[in-house]
């Protein structure tokens, strides 16, 4: 493995257009190869809302024990999901569909990560719950701590970036100490990347749920899944062009240079 702080000053920065560019084509030039990777996506999505609504009780919320559940049972798929997916646009040639330790380990972090979210914005949505008078508003009050932890989680999974990836492509000794290094300097422009790709879908499925949640629409539901994988798509691409430039075009440059 190079030594992170000798090649720091070697490690190319990340600009915010460029990364938008490159991850956004990434996105698109393997959905003729990972279709049926989004299509499984959009199904695990639609079972989980049926689920979810199911769940429900009186005032609209999962208590938070089924919130953790949720998080756990969901994170295994996905995160099989978008590891396959991070694989094809990393070009890993042989064994990229293979389901071994570095899979698990990226599983295993996602999961980590996506319970840190879930169980602090399941807490604030119960503390604000009744807090509200006008039933609407209360439905967006106790809706908007999720967002808000997402948010507050953006900057530090930012800076982890590298350590899942690395474990997704065999490098299973790699740590979060070593990716926070690798990403000083880089996760600014990549926060604001993601932000930027991230608003319109965000407030895209934001919507739609709301109509299946709350009108019962099957089409809000439908539009919801299909911006749910366009966003986790495009969160693969974000991802693996940071990756590619961050890490492998600085070790490539490491071995030209040594």
């Amino acid at each position: 493995m190079i030594d992170v702080d000798e090649q720091e000053w070697r490690r190319p920065p990340l600009e915010v257009g460029r990364l938008m560019a490159d991850g956004l084509r990434l996105a698109w030039s393997t959905l003729p190869s990972l279709w049926p990777l989004w299509l499984a996506y959009m199904a695990m999505n639609a079972a989980a809302a049926f689920w979810t609504r199911a769940n429900l009780g009186p005032d609209l919320m999962l208590s938070t024990e089924q919130v953790l559940a949720y998080g756990v049972v969901i994170s295994v798929p996905s995160g099989l999901i978008l590891g396959f997916s991070m694989r094809v646009m990393l070009d890993v040639g042989e064994g990229r569909w293979r389901v071994d330790r570095g899979m698990v380990g990226y599983v295993t972090i996602g999961m980590g990560l996506l319970l840190a979210e879930f169980w602090p914005a399941s807490v604030l949505s119960h503390a604000v719950e009744g807090k509200v008078p006008d039933p609407y508003w209360q439905i967006w009050a106790t809706y908007l701590p999720s967002p808000l932890m997402w948010l507050v989680m953006l900057w530090p999974t930012s800076r982890l970036l590298v350590w899942p990836i690395r474990h997704l492509l065999g490098d299973t000794s790699a740590t979060p100490g070593e990716s926070w290094r690798i990403m000083r300097g880089a996760a600014r422009p990549y926060v604001v990347a993601i932000l930027w790709v991230a608003a319109p879908l965000y407030i895209a499925d934001m919507l739609a749920w709301e109509q299946f949640f709350y009108a019962q629409s099957y089409v809000g539901m439908g539009v919801a899944c299909v911006v749910d994988a366009a966003w986790a798509a495009a969160a693969c691409g974000l991802a693996a062009a940071a990756f590619r430039t961050r890490v492998l075009d600085s070790e490539r440059l490491a071995k030209v240079f040594s």
